[in-house]
């Protein structure tokens, strides 16, 4: 007697979930609950009333690759084959529960958008130890960001679009700290990946945004202004008066002076005074 298990439960996506992709070759896992007695599972996927995927899988999951934007229906059927000690007409037989119950989801393909740079820009002070945070705005539907650090050239020579960064970092964060070389001129890309496959690499890359920064111990001095230094100085002191005719008697007093200076600075390095 061959007792069929119910129908399997459908488990991801969820009934009526939109999936969004960044990337027409992403793949998109499904999953289902485990059926008593059942040793394999077929899944069946329909665009409409167009069976766009029918396969048997010994597990509960399965990774379809590169469907379309779209609606689609899907659903399981339990497979069960004989096990152990069976009769003669059992054997190379299978039989099938009834199908588990339509579930719907639908695709949309996005784009990935590129990231707005948010730290270090323009003018900074060399960090006391080199190590400076880079920092920019989270993208919706990032899995994780390529982050690239070059020395900027000499100036008056172009960067070379072939240029190789001194630091390149990819982190599931919208940050990361990376060692510089000390002062100069620095500049740095960032960019969005999405769909992310272990072993595989991304199947979506956004465009890349691209900041510079200049790391000067002067930084916090506006460039074209100078400023202005004042100082007082009190200054108290005392003297003596003694009487040349006879050599003898004193009389002393005590006072105090007061003085000022001013200077102006052209550049943090040079002024008058």
């Amino acid at each position: 007697l061959v007792v069929m298990p119910k129908p399997p439960e459908t488990k991801i996506p969820a009934d009526g979930e939109k999936i969004v992709q960044y990337s027409p070759k992403a793949r998109t896992d499904i999953k289902w609950e485990a059926a008593v007695g059942a040793t394999k599972y077929r899944l069946e996927v329909m665009r409409g009333l167009t069976v766009v995927h029918s396969e048997v899988y010994s597990g509960t999951s399965a990774s379809l690759k590169e469907l379309p934007a779209g609606k689609y229906t899907w659903q399981i059927t339990a497979i069960v084959e004989p096990q152990g000690r069976v009769p003669a007409s059992f054997q190379s037989r299978t039989w099938q529960s009834k199908p588990s119950d339509l579930s719907e989801f639908r695709i949309e393909q996005e784009k990935l958008e590129a990231p707005v740079p948010v730290m270090p820009l323009g003018k900074i002070e060399p960090p006391s130890d080199r190590r400076l945070r880079f920092k920019w705005k989270t993208v919706e539907g990032a899995e994780s960001y390529d982050v690239e650090v070059f020395a900027a050239p000499p100036k008056g020579r172009t960067v070379a679009s072939n240029a190789t960064p001194f630091a390149k970092v990819t982190t599931k964060e919208n940050s990361v700290v990376v060692n510089l070389r000390g002062e100069g001129q620095y500049y740095w890309r960032v960019r969005a990946l999405a769909n992310v496959e272990e072993g595989v690499g991304a199947a979506a890359v956004g465009p890349q945004s691209t900041a510079e920064f200049k790391v000067d111990r002067n930084a916090s001095y506006q460039d074209g202004g100078g400023y202005v230094a004042l100082s007082t100085m009190a200054a108290p002191y005392s003297y003596m008066v003694v009487s040349p005719s006879t050599g003898t008697g004193s009389t002393g007093s005590v006072a105090i002076t007061l003085r000022g200076s001013g200077e102006y600075y052209f550049h943090p390095q040079w002024g008058v005074g």
